[in-house]
């Protein structure tokens, strides 16, 4: 299903009736499954959803071969917990444990004008739809399935984008990239549309978890009932179209978009998507697992590593580069938890130090960490002298870094500075210190007026440690890791031609070198190769491909030299 026939109506995953276990089957008629056996198969896998069998003897017998097919989890219920995924089988790093249409995808709330077929940026001056009167992209954007629903809501309403007004009274120009607030509505009015387009779909909605009674105390929740569910119901006049929407109907489909979408990377502006089991997984900041969602809009879950059987499958749900204080205070706030996970409970971060400071008392040089990470108010206590810090003094000072962190230039001297400042309080390997070096990796190399070779060797220095870094908070086949492994490669290129070009090692020194970096590819490779088509990492894979063939080549060249 290609994202420009994404048709909500005809969205469906065999899967969702493991989440409304009452939802009606969509399967067409077929034969058992068993060997030699056609006949109707009525009963269907509880396991996978797909395959059918004739009688319970026969999917019995038939369990041996299907078991390597089946779905390698099941949806457990487990009290502080709710419901997650927990493996049934041991599961090899990379393999898919499940795949999903989503329910809808749209824009984000906070969005500039964006066409609704293909969700690119457009201008307000450009190409409306001849239905609606939106910007679109052409004719051929506006007749696309997924817009069809809104399209009849807007044109029936006379609502569509118009210019934003300056505090003066001046209209601002139609090609400005900035958000507009009509577009928040988008998203949640699709999902609202599901019920009328495929009600089995809205079944599955309803399961989702919402934090319907914590979202109501935000301060974004008067915001969302004025600018989504009142002008949806007396603006758009939405029970028109469906008829018996209700508030609540609405305001569900903005939580569940809040505490459950992925976002979906493409050519074209970021949008997002609402996949129900995919939204299944617990939160984990050292998760086990990766999704990937292609051009189609097809999400996948992978294997980031190896899952043992009985092992809860977790994703995450925030930024796993970031420290504990940053990231349990995000997922409270956009997610409604305070995660515990082994990692968040552990106050060296799995011996990574990602959130150690350095003792500010004067000669001790000892590491700081948090008492008890899964208590906001804590005090953090030197590991060498015992002196104690109190917990909000610890999160001002970061808070005041990470600012500093986020306006400083982006040139090499400017981060620089930066890194040598913060390495006076916090451990090298604070995300902080981290951060700037992912900031310095791209930077360095790229001025011919520099000292090249020491530049590439303090590269070097970088994304080993990140690497290194990532080994211990999120170890396995994550596509950063992919990114990373292929910039130390061609870093270490580059230092080893330097040694060649400057005779400080023979050619031979140099083949021998060379062939054992190939191991760095291949695993490059094997992890970038997971990502669809179109996005960054598959565009740094054509790099890798090409890397690979080159490096083959200089090693056959000199087993050929060497045989002659």
């Amino acid at each position: 299903m290609s994202n420009n026939q994404f048709d909500p109506s005809k969205a469906s995953c065999p899967l969702w009736k493991l989440i409304a276990p009452n939802l009606l089957c969509t399967l067409p008629p077929s034969e058992c499954s068993a060997a030699e056996c056609s006949l109707t198969a009525p009963l269907t896998c509880g396991g996978c959803q797909k395959t059918s069998y004739c009688s319970k003897e026969h999917q019995k017998k038939d369990w041996a071969n299907h078991r390597k097919l089946c779905s390698p989890f099941k949806i457990v219920q487990k009290p502080g917990y709710g419901r997650h995924l927990v493996a049934t089988r041991d599961i090899k790093p990379g393999e898919v444990i499940l795949e999903e249409v989503p329910v809808t995808c749209g824009p984000k709330q906070y969005t500039a004008p964006v066409c609704l077929g293909c969700h690119k940026l457009v201008s307000l001056s450009g190409y409306r739809c001849s239905g609606c009167e939106w910007p679109m992209c052409d004719e051929k954007c506006a007749k696309r399935p997924i817009h069809q629903g809104e399209c009849s809501v807007f044109a029936q309403s006379k609502l569509k984008p118009t210019s934003l007004k300056r505090k003066n009274g001046m209209e601002m120009e139609p090609d400005m990239e900035i958000e507009h607030p009509i577009y928040e509505c988008v998203t949640s009015l699709r999902v609202c549309l599901v019920m009328g387009l495929k009600p089995e779909n809205w079944k599955v909605v309803e399961k989702m978890e919402t934090h319907r009674e914590e979202r109501q105390l935000m301060e974004h929740s008067l915001h969302n009932q004025h600018n989504i569910v009142t002008f949806l119901l007396k603006h758009a006049k939405l029970a028109e179209i469906i008829p018996g929407v209700t508030e609540e109907h609405v305001t569900r489909a903005i939580d569940a978009l809040d505490v459950n979408a992925f976002e979906i990377r493409g050519s074209f502006h970021s949008i997002r998507g609402l996949y129900p089991l995919t939204a299944m997984m617990n939160a984990s900041c050292s998760p086990n697992t990766q999704n990937s969602i292609d051009a189609d809009w097809v999400c996948r879950v992978r294997a980031a590593r190896k899952i043992q059987k009985g092992e809860e499958i977790c994703d995450t749900y925030t930024a796993t580069l970031s420290n504990t204080l940053y990231r349990r205070k995000s997922l409270k706030n956009s997610k409604y938890f305070d995660c515990r996970c082994s990692r968040c409970a552990d106050p060296t971060e799995l011996g990574s130090h990602f959130s150690t400071l350095l003792c500010r008392v004067q000669g001790c040089a000892g590491y700081v960490v948090c008492k008890d990470p899964l208590n906001y108010a804590a005090n953090w206590k030197c590991l060498k002298c015992e002196t104690e810090m109190p917990g909000r003094d610890v999160q001002a000072e970061q808070e005041e870094w990470e600012e500093k962190i986020e306006n400083a230039p982006k040139n090499i001297e400017s981060q620089k500075k930066l890194l040598e400042a913060l390495s006076l309080l916090y451990h090298p390997n604070h995300n902080m210190c981290v951060d700037v070096q992912f900031n310095l990796v791209p930077l360095l190399g790229l001025s011919k007026k520099t000292d090249l070779i020491a530049e590439a060797e303090k590269k070097l220095g970088f994304v080993e440690n990140i690497i290194e870094v990532m080994n211990k908070v999120i170890p396995g086949m994550f596509r950063m890791r992919g990114m990373f492994l292929a910039e130390l490669y061609t870093t270490k290129l580059f230092l080893l031609r330097s040694k060649l070009e400057s005779k400080e090692i023979s050619k031979s020194v140099f083949v021998r070198r060379l062939a054992g970096f190939r191991t760095i590819l291949v695993e490059a490779k094997t992890i970038l190769e997971f990502e669809p088509q179109g996005s960054i990492e598959a565009s740094r894979l054509e790099s890798v491909n090409n890397f690979l063939t080159q490096l083959d080549q200089v090693v056959a060249d000199a087993g050929k030299i060497l045989t002659q």
